[in-house]
């Protein structure tokens, strides 16, 4: 019931106005949005609270009986707003043995901290000055200059999450909690398996663990472990954002991840060459991807893609 209370809290805050435009556009019907502010933090405290009673009910873990622990658990403020997605089981050992502050600790800490607030104030924030003009009208540059602005976003988009992950791990290590790293070099995945092992851990095993393998894993047929797999990168894609681009998103990775899984069940010994290709395939893929995501509606997903494929001229903006 737990489980469920927090799940329809999430559902009216984030999705509500969604939906409600969604059958008001399918039925031509004039029907106002409620305008909700969405609480900050509302996804990782959901999913944090949901694997705690999931473990609980499992038998996992107990149920904790200090609320003060418990209730530093679900608002580390570190780790609330952007992730990782921290589970009870881990850090219930370092909130029951805190150690404080020390300045091994401190010294790592203060380090993590700074590379990934470099990598998203000073090199995230800079490309997104270049991907936001072209994002805006991407018909109006160049091909080779829409190209360009695809890769700037997969960029971006990985440094400026990573970045906040890497503060979120550095002040944790600094106040003496260690959190697991979030981001594995995930453009040197072979496939979108090895993709969603890299990128975003945290939240890639809690699907696999609360959501995947409850469906069933792979464990009742490969039709089945398909089907399995791309419910889940659709729940990933709307867990992500509210939209019809988010979902689309989540439905690309969902098949790709059906192919790739596909292929990697031929039990065909991969070249060096092969596993190179592989790499660079996967990564030309979620670039792809990625552009979906970062558009505002599907609309703006046609006019970038015909901007994309299409050979033309237009402003030549060099990345500067």
């Amino acid at each position: 019931m737990g489980g469920i209370c927090l799940l329809i809290v999430l559902g009216y805050f984030k999705y509500a106005d969604f939906f409600i435009e969604s059958f008001a556009s399918a039925f031509h019907l004039n029907a106002g949005t409620l305008n909700l502010v969405l609480p900050l933090g509302i996804s990782f405290f959901t999913f944090s609270g949901l694997s705690y009673l999931l473990d609980v009910y499992r038998g996992t873990c107990a149920a904790e009986k200090n609320l003060l622990d418990f209730g530093l658990y679900m608002a580390l403020f570190s780790k609330i707003t952007a992730g990782p997605l921290v589970r009870w089981t881990d850090l219930r050992p370092q909130i029951k043995e805190y150690r404080g502050i020390c300045l091994p600790a401190l010294n790592d800490g203060i380090q993590i901290f700074v590379f990934g607030l470099f990598k998203k104030m000073v090199l995230a924030d800079h490309l997104g000055v270049f991907v936001d003009d072209v994002f805006f009208a991407p018909l109006a540059y160049s091909t080779g200059t829409v190209i360009l602005s695809a890769f700037s976003y997969s960029l971006q988009i990985y440094l400026d999450f990573s970045g906040y992950s890497d503060m979120a791990v550095g002040i944790s290590k600094i106040i003496g909690f260690d959190l697991k790293p979030n981001f594995d070099l995930p453009y040197m995945a072979e496939g979108f398996s090895d993709f969603w092992n890299r990128w975003h851990i945290s939240l890639s095993s809690w699907f696999k663990d609360y959501l995947y393998i409850p469906l069933g894993g792979s464990r009742r047929g490969e039709a089945r472990a398909y089907a399995n797999l791309f419910i889940v990168m659709m729940v990933s894609g709307l867990w992500h954002g509210a939209g019809l681009t988010f979902l689309l998103w989540g439905g690309l990775h969902g098949a790709a991840s059906c192919i790739s899984r596909r292929l990697k069940k031929s039990g065909k010994v991969r070249s060096s060459a092969g596993r190179c290709a592989e790499i660079i395939l996967t990564f030309l893929a979620v670039t792809l991807f990625w552009t979906v995501f970062r558009a505002e509606n599907t609309e703006a997903v046609v006019r970038y893609w015909s901007a994309l494929f299409t050979l033309h001229s237009g402003i030549r903006q060099p990345y500067t």
